[in-house]
C-alpha cells in the first residue's frame, strides 16, 4: 500500500531539491491525522506532529544577536526549544541521513554558517508554510 496515498498527504512544499514536506489528513497504521512528513519522491522517512517555523532571527549577525532584548531572546529560545524537539526526534538510516544532508547542501545550506542541519532544515521547512 502506498502511505502517501493511504494517509491522503497533502503536499506543502519541498524545501530541499527532491525532500517533499506533507502532512496527512488521514489516519493510517502509525500515522495520525496531521502529522507531517519529508518524503524522498514517494517514500515517507520522518514524520512529527508540531508544525515547523521560521527562525524569526535567521540570518542576523553576531553583533545584532548580541543586542537582542531579553524578550527578544525569549522568542528566539522558544523558536530553538521547538527546532531541537524536532532534531532529537529524527531517527534516519544513514542512507537516508545523506540524502537528506546531500539535498540541504544543494539547497543553500552552508555548515560553516548554519550549522546544524535540521535546526536549518526546520527554518526551511517553516518558510515554506509562511
Amino acid at each position: 500500500m502506498c502511505v502517501l496515498c493511504e494517509t491522503e498527504n497533502v503536499h506543502l512544499g519541498e524545501p530541499a531539491p527532491g525532500v517533499h514536506l506533507g502532512r496527512t489528513t488521514k489516519a493510517w497504521r502509525d500515522y495520525e491525522v496531521g502529522e507531517y512528513t519529508l518524503t524522498f519522491h514517494d517514500t515517507p522517512f520522518l514524520k512529527w506532529a508540531r508544525q515547523p517555523t521560521p527562525d524569526p532571527y535567521h540570518g542576523l549577525d553576531d553583533a545584532t544577536l548580541d543586542a537582542l532584548s531579553a524578550e527578544e531572546w525569549d522568542t528566539q529560545k522558544a523558536w530553538l526549544n521547538q527546532a531541537l524537539e524536532f532534531s532529537d526526534g529524527v531517527k534516519l538510516h544513514p542512507q537516508e541521513g545523506w540524502r537528506l544532508v546531500d539535498a540541504c547542501l544543494k539547497a543553500g545550506y552552508v555548515q560553516s554558517c548554519d550549522r546544524e542541519v535540521l535546526l536549518w532544515l526546520w527554518h526551511k521547512m517553516g518558510k515554506e508554510l509562511e
